[in-house]
């Protein structure tokens, strides 16, 4: 969905500036928006390169590209000109995010993808997708400015409730030393019956919070969760283990 908005925005913005004659760039870019919607990267990628022989500087036209070269596999092509884009409108908010979301896929690239991202923040602060990458990125940067995004998006009513959201601030929390935020994310976070939460939560009952009982409950749940699941199998003898030790 997010690829879609941004190409048609591109293509909006293309539009205005130029017309929509077939040969046009703007006419270039909705026949390479109409071949992306289709599925078909390879030819996008060529009507969206005749838009930029068209106009080489236009920001719209090169965002679009990188979009394109990302689906044929051309990663490095894709950051050239995401990064041209943001050279050129160092504002545009797309061309930041998209150039952040780039830098993001590749772990060595995390300063570089947390800079555009919180360019891309400071542009539109409102943005769900922007706030869930930056978290994303400042925690693999193990940045203290990880909890205002995760708090950013705890108090959005379309992520207040995620699960993972929830969980990763429960682990935020319990390595600052707040046990009580801690156990009040990992209760919103158990209600998915997420096998691996109800595990965090149970470890978070038995470690820190220092209440066997607690432990023992989310211990149960996460193993009946985990029933049927081979790939969990492990997980479920570590709780049997660990049940025994503390008592059933």
């Amino acid at each position: 969905m997010r690829l879609a908005i941004l190409m048609m925005a591109a293509v909006v913005a293309l539009g205005l500036a130029g017309g929509c004659g077939e040969r046009t760039a703007s006419g270039y870019l909705l026949r390479a928006e109409s071949k992306a919607g289709a599925g078909n990267w390879k030819e996008a990628l060529h009507l969206a390169e005749r838009a930029l022989v068209i106009e080489p500087d236009n920001v719209a036209a090169l965002i679009f590209r990188a979009i394109a070269c990302e689906r044929n596999g051309m990663t490095d092509k894709s950051l050239d000109s995401a990064r041209r884009a943001v050279e050129l409108s160092p504002d545009n908010f797309a061309a930041q995010y998209t150039l952040g979301r780039l830098y993001a896929d590749n772990p060595n690239r995390g300063q570089e993808a947390y800079r555009a991202l919180l360019n891309a923040y400071r542009l539109n602060p409102d943005d769900r997708d922007t706030l869930v990458l930056l978290a994303n990125v400042a925690g693999s940067l193990r940045s203290n400015q990880v909890i205002r995004y995760l708090q950013a998006l705890r108090i959005r009513p379309d992520t207040a409730a995620d699960p993972a959201l929830n969980n990763e601030l429960a682990i935020y929390y319990i390595g600052a030393g707040n046990q009580r935020a801690a156990r009040d994310a990992f209760l919103t976070a158990c209600r998915s019956r997420s096998p691996r939460i109800l595990l965090n939560a149970a470890i978070f009952f038995d470690r820190y919070a220092d209440s066997r009982s607690n432990a023992r409950a989310f211990y149960m749940q996460a193993k009946r969760a985990a029933e049927g699941k081979p790939e969990l199998k492990a997980m479920c003898g570590a709780i049997d283990s660990r049940l025994r030790e503390i008592g059933r």
